[in-house]
């Protein structure tokens, strides 16, 4: 069969082009929402992905400020040498090394009070510095009992 008696089988001129211009259109647009549904299943995979990755990094967060929390507060709870180096007049050395460069850094604590059972502040430490301002005065006075 050649061209001219394809023609004449669809009765005029041009209606074979008309069919494969919307052939091929419609391939496009087929070829288009096949992407587009591709793009939008590929974005959702990512996002799953991203929501496990980010919830796995806040746990590890998590689990290492609580042990350095506790890593920090086991140095703290050491009775032996609290009690030697805070009780009556704080030993200066005890309170440079276990407070001062502690907050210092600010990675657990940027300030430390010693409060004596009697209510009154023994020292007050932030950012590494002594600091004059009272327990009292910077916590309130409704949160430490005299």
């Amino acid at each position: 069969m050649n061209f001219r008696a394809l023609l004449a089988r669809f009765g005029r001129k041009g209606t074979l082009e008309f069919w494969m211009a919307l052939l091929a259109g419609a391939a496009l647009l087929a070829t288009i929402g096949v992407v587009f549904y591709s793009l939008n299943h590929l974005a959702d995979e990512v996002d799953r992905t991203d929501r496990a990755l980010t919830q796995q990094t806040v746990q590890a967060a998590i689990k290492s400020f609580l042990k350095k929390l506790n890593d920090g507060h086991q140095d703290y709870a050491r009775w032996d040498d609290a009690a030697t180096g805070l009780y009556d007049t704080p030993d200066p050395d005890f309170v440079q090394s276990g407070y001062t460069d502690s907050t210092k850094t600010g990675i657990i604590f940027d300030t430390a009070f010693l409060i004596d059972e009697n209510g009154k502040d023994l020292f007050a430490l932030r950012d590494g510095k002594p600091i004059e301002i009272s327990s009292k005065v910077y916590f309130g006075p409704s949160s430490i009992s005299s």
